[in-house]
């Protein structure tokens, strides 16, 4: 059995699927958010388009634009299929008790749980360059 790490502490015991799936109902609340503030984002470089004059920012502009439509049309879509498709496995899993193999469904949420931690991160960094961008004309 793993230790599993948390807020510091040491664990001898995994995680219970229940907890697991709470993470997986998070993901996808937090999928929800981000498509909401990069539809603000667009908003916002749409508004202020004008504003931006030079070669430099408007390719700075464009680079933002780019992954807005990238984040929004291809990451967030990515992660809503694998997460329904995470749980629906679950579900299945747990509907036939007797063959459940647990492995398998820790693995993927481990690896699942490993690319949304790195997007969250990527997205932290993009924000503060946006806001600082956005930030020059407001």
């Amino acid at each position: 059995m793993k230790n599993l790490k948390h807020a510091g502490y040491d664990y001898l015991l995994e995680e219970s699927l229940e907890a697991l799936h709470r993470e997986s109902q998070i993901w996808s609340s937090e999928l929800k958010l981000w498509e909401i503030e990069l539809a603000f984002f667009q908003k916002l470089l749409d508004r202020n388009s004008q504003n931006f004059t030079s070669n430099e920012e408007k390719k700075k502009m464009g680079h933002f634009q780019n992954l807005v439509s990238y984040y929004t049309g291809e990451v967030l879509d990515r992660f809503d299929q694998k997460i329904k498709q995470h749980e629906k496995y679950l579900a299945g899993e747990l509907a036939n008790k007797e063959q459940l193999d647990e492995s398998v469904y820790r693995k993927k949420h481990a690896e699942i749980a490993s690319h949304i931690g790195a997007f969250r991160i990527e997205f932290i960094m993009y924000k503060r360059e946006f806001f600082n961008f956005i930030e020059r004309v407001m």
